[in-house]
């Protein structure tokens, strides 16, 4: 089952905006304005992330069922991008599932 990720959720991809493509980890920092998913806001599509190669992400895909603010919830699995290359989220809240 898909869980709903949140601000402060990580995900893991590569980097191809270097010389030398980067290995990284993102940190969600923005999510929906008026709902929550345990405390933080939860991550939407277009919630925007901080990488450790130094660029910014943002999240691409999401629920096609469950919307908050009109936009898909970001969920475990769910994928996103550097501009150039892709991130997978792995971590999530453990009790919010979001489907489709």
């Amino acid at each position: 089952m898909p869980f709903q990720c949140k601000v402060g959720d990580i995900g893991m991809g590569v980097c191809f905006n270097h010389p030398v493509p980067i290995p990284y980890v993102t940190t969600l920092i923005t999510g929906a304005n008026t709902t929550q998913a345990n405390g933080p806001a939860g991550a939407i599509v277009t919630s925007l992330g901080s990488a450790t190669c130094g660029c910014t992400t943002t999240a691409q895909t999401g629920s096609t069922t469950v919307m908050k603010e009109g936009l898909g919830c970001h969920r475990l699995g769910d994928t996103g991008t550097t501009g150039s290359g892709t991130y997978t989220m792995m971590t999530a809240s453990g009790n919010i599932d979001i489907g489709g």
